[in-house]
């Protein structure tokens, strides 16, 4: 097994650091949003049997209507940290359907009220800035001339170096996703699951990556929507903070939304506010969405997601993720 899954499958999986997912595998309408709620407050619950478990996630695609009926319900719009309107790929501008993400931390991952205001404060000031320095797309890329952009893993062990201590990534794990990066390019691009961008210099030193994966979920008419999560980025250290992690994005983004042109998609990131990725997100073309209900604005920010060997301090601890969304 490939060492992914941002996305996961349909259904209930257990992820990793304490969390349980449930990917809704119904569409949600008006025909069956009160057994949705009935589930996602038995789901919030948690199980006796698994305590460990201290963080739940409930992810679906809602009708729109709905989506601002279940925002107006008090007891679920304080459990949704993101949300966002879906455009189908022939529509006119008006969206039918949001993503959503609810979600309840238990025990000592709990946040404070007033802490996850300063959070989504920060995420906030994070748009306001971007929003005031349009013209700034990226950092300083003027050391990173003779690059080339790559879109097959050409030295696992190169891959490593740099997702090993940032993801969690194994050696083995990295050899598995070359393989099946080489898979994916023989497929029609509609019908990939997994893409890969790198950067490397001439001499094949590898300074960046970046990778994506596609979970379909079920859409409105029996139909689907290809939710696509970019995750996984990172700089070889010695070039962290010279734009490359921008470009690197930004290429990846562009290689998804090509290849899935022709059908419904969604190109989304959950991004390590504390490392600031958020901000990497930010210049590469992502935003965050405004969604606003009777109760207020959805704050895009999932609190104490998973941890990440990111280097800031306090190590080992759970970090807030900003939620982007890809223009």
């Amino acid at each position: 097994m490939v060492q992914v899954s941002s996305t996961g499958s349909l259904g209930e999986t257990v992820r990793s650091d304490e969390r349980v997912y449930m990917n809704f595998p119904e569409f949600v309408d008006e025909g069956n949003v009160s057994d949705f709620r009935t589930e996602v407050v038995s789901f919030l619950d948690g199980r006796e049997s698994e305590k460990h478990l201290t963080r739940s996630v409930v992810r679906a695609v809602v009708d729109t209507d709905t989506a601002q009926e279940l925002l107006s319900d008090k007891f679920i719009f304080n459990r949704v940290e993101a949300a966002t309107p879906i455009q189908s790929t022939d529509d006119s501008g008006t969206s039918t359907e949001h993503l959503i993400y609810i979600a309840e931390n238990r025990q000592d991952r709990k946040l404070t009220t007033a802490a996850k205001k300063i959070t989504v404060n920060k995420v906030r000031n994070a748009v306001n800035y971007r929003q005031n320095n349009s013209a700034e797309t990226s950092n300083d890329t003027s050391n990173v001339s003779n690059v080339r952009d790559i879109r097959e893993v050409s030295d696992p062990v190169k891959l490593h170096s740099i997702w090993g201590t940032t993801f969690g990534w194994s050696l083995e794990g990295c050899k598995e996703f070359a393989e099946q990066i080489k898979d994916e390019a023989g497929k029609p691009p509609a019908e990939r699951s997994i893409w890969y961008q790198g950067i490397e210099t001439l001499n094949g030193d590898l300074l960046a990556s970046a990778m994506a994966e596609r979970l379909d979920m079920p859409s409105r008419e029996g139909s689907t929507i290809a939710l696509v999560e970019s995750t996984e980025w990172s700089a070889a250290a010695s070039f962290r903070g010279r734009g490359i992690g921008t470009l690197v994005v930004r290429s990846l983004t562009g290689n998804v939304k090509h290849d899935l042109q022709a059908i419904d998609h969604l190109v989304f990131a959950e991004c390590n506010i504390i490392s600031g990725a958020h901000m990497v997100a930010l210049r590469a073309g992502y935003e965050v969405p405004q969604v606003e209900s009777i109760h207020g604005l959805i704050g895009q920010v999932l609190f104490k997601n998973v941890r990440i060997g990111d280097g800031y301090q306090p190590e080992n601890q759970y970090r807030n993720f900003m939620f982007t969304v890809a223009k």
